[in-house]
């Protein structure tokens, strides 16, 4: 159990944190490149079956559909609104 714990906080340690909006845009860009880059290396032919091949095309699909909905909203390009529900008018039953 304790080579666990610490094989957990190792990794933990190791993997890039992104403090802000932009740095995690920056670090789906990041996987998004060295995704593509795998993915046009990748020995041909590829067979339907390659389940190595078909992991990185749905880890590449859920990365560009991440960086399409964070990157507006890192740029600001999305209006969102910060509203509080509207105060409710509490009714007492009169005295």
């Amino acid at each position: 159990m304790q080579a666990f714990k610490e094989e957990s906080a190792m990794a933990t340690a190791t993997r890039p944190q992104a403090a802000t909006l932009e740095q995690c845009v920056e670090l789906l860009e990041a996987r998004r490149l060295l995704l593509c880059d795998e993915l046009q290396h990748y020995a041909r032919p590829v067979a339907a079956c390659d389940t190595d091949f078909n992991a990185l095309l749905v880890e590449r699909t859920a990365v560009v559909q991440a960086l399409a909905q964070l990157r507006p909203i890192s740029r600001a390009e999305v209006n969102i609104s910060s509203r509080r529900e509207d105060h409710l008018t509490l009714s007492y039953p009169a005295h």
